[in-house]
């Protein structure tokens, strides 16, 4: 399976601009990065987590030492919402039986060793569990994909770091986790300065 430009599989696609955004990186990589949905730039270019929130986790990457052509990103949800606002529930999920095709496939091409969920929306479309705060930084389970069990790591989603400067350092840590048990070489800086948090939009 492959992206499908015309897609019309939940409502979102008919007020996006890039329909069904699919993730990009390392396609034989051993971590993979979920987040929740395209926001306003990602949307306008057809690339992922390239906003403000995709600049604070390269960031977050450039301390670890971690390039982000290394790893694949990609969201649960595939088209933008209105406004960056995910809808309610109800159409939240008829959204994500939509999307969750497109990400199946792009699991089982990659065939991470390890999922890192970032934020309490793909944590809880992708194992039922709710509050990101009570299980970030943790291995909440494992996806079964043919004989192999791929660790779950949640984390908090760059967008809420720009709202919280203090908890970046529990997101490098969750990443640092599942960079040590993906097998990802990491070279840590420790002398870069923090991140603009001033600059956000």
């Amino acid at each position: 399976m492959k992206r499908n430009p015309n897609c019309d599989r939940c409502p979102l696609g008919k007020v996006c601009h890039t329909v069904c955004l699919w993730g990009e990186g390392n396609p034989s990589t051993n971590v993979m990065l979920i987040g929740e949905a395209p926001g306003y730039e990602e949307d306008r270019t057809g690339t992922p987590f390239i906003g403000q929130a995709g600049k604070l986790l390269e960031h977050v990457l450039r301390k670890l030492g971690v390039d982000r052509e290394d790893l694949y990103i990609t969201n649960v949800i595939k088209c933008r919402p209105p406004d960056n606002e995910l809808p309610g529930k109800k159409e939240l999920m008829a959204c994500w039986q939509g999307c969750k095709q497109y990400l199946d496939a792009e699991i089982k091409e990659v065939q991470p060793k390890i999922i890192v969920v970032l934020g309490g929306t793909p944590l809880n479309l992708m194992t039922g569990m709710t509050g990101i705060t009570k299980h970030e930084g943790m291995v909440v389970c494992h996806r079964v994909e043919g004989k192999q069990q791929i660790p779950i790591i949640a984390a908090f989603h760059p967008a809420y770091v720009l709202r919280a400067p203090g908890k970046e350092v529990r997101l490098a840590q969750a990443l640092a986790r599942a960079f040590k048990l993906g097998g990802i070489k990491m070279r840590i800086n420790k002398t870069m300065e923090i991140y603009p948090y001033e600059i956000r939009a």
